[in-house]
């Protein structure tokens, strides 16, 4: 229960004020679309493999994850194999680094190419934006080769990131009357529970539509939600590997749903997902 015109927390305080304490929360969280633009939730620097630092204009992207002046090159190169072809020159980082810090931008987000493959520049920048106070968001270390749904997913999880960590505190904050802060789960698009843990902003855009999911899971039948702004089909035992979105595909194992708009919305498409 949310209701917009109070607090998250406000809401949540007045929800469980009635049950007085309470054993475990599980939430999930999901963030309007329209923050998906950098100058609704924050500015964020994106560094990418020379050549690649207008990937995302390339995608076609329906709200700017950033501004052209926060779009960095960096003359670096790993081949497909991992062997390395142009080394990492620290100089290149620390004139990033003083434009960053002249535009009071605190947070940047690393696309190297075949950074999965070796990681020993994303290391090395990592560490060295990291060193000087600056949030990194690197992309999930793992066997998919597609470097863009992987970059696009890090893109989206740095954009949300600050407004996913101010909802958090405000779930923390409406539920610590009747629960400890440990005792407080946050669910992802692919089941699992965390706590801390970053990275997930992205995937917890499908949380809900998956604990519906696995909860209809032994009948095997589909399970039919019929929501506010739109109705959702949801396959509780087929899975998809990415997320084909209006910013490019992303890689997120999420249920399989299917979106359409209400009847009263006519002309709606189903959204395949």
């Amino acid at each position: 229960m949310f209701h917009s015109r109070e607090s998250l927390k406000s809401s949540l305080i007045q929800f469980i004020a009635p049950h007085g304490k309470i054993q475990k929360a599980f939430v999930s969280l999901r963030v309007p679309k329209k923050l998906l633009d950098y100058k609704l939730s924050g500015a964020v620097a994106h560094v990418s493999t020379e050549g690649l630092e207008h990937w995302l204009d390339l995608c076609g992207t329906p709200a700017a994850l950033t501004s052209k002046d926060l779009q960095f090159a960096l003359r670096e190169r790993v081949r497909a194999d991992g062997t390395v072809e142009t080394a990492l020159q620290t100089e290149e980082l620390e004139a990033i680094a003083a434009k960053l810090e002249l535009m009071s931008c605190k947070k940047v987000c690393l696309n190297l190419l075949h950074s999965a493959t070796n990681p020993v520049h994303l290391n090395a920048a990592t560490k060295f934006f990291s060193e000087k106070g600056i949030e990194v968001f690197a992309p999930a270390n793992t066997d998919n080769p597609h470097e863009v749904t992987r970059w696009t997913q890090n893109a989206l999880n740095a954009t949300l990131s600050g407004v996913f960590a101010d909802l958090k505190k405000d779930v923390y904050a409406g539920l610590e009357a009747a629960l400890d802060k440990n005792d407080i789960h946050f669910l992802d698009a692919s089941g699992e529970l965390f706590q801390d843990e970053t990275g997930k902003e992205i995937s917890s855009q499908f949380a809900a539509s998956t604990a519906l999911g696995l909860w209809n899971k032994a009948s095997g039948k589909d399970v039919l939600y019929l929501g506010l702004e739109y109705f959702t089909l949801i396959s509780p035992t087929r899975w998809a590997a990415q997320w084909n979105s209006c910013w490019g595909p992303v890689e997120v194992r999420h249920l399989k749903v299917k979106k359409s708009g209400r009847p009263a919305h006519a002309g709606n498409r189903p959204e395949h997902l």
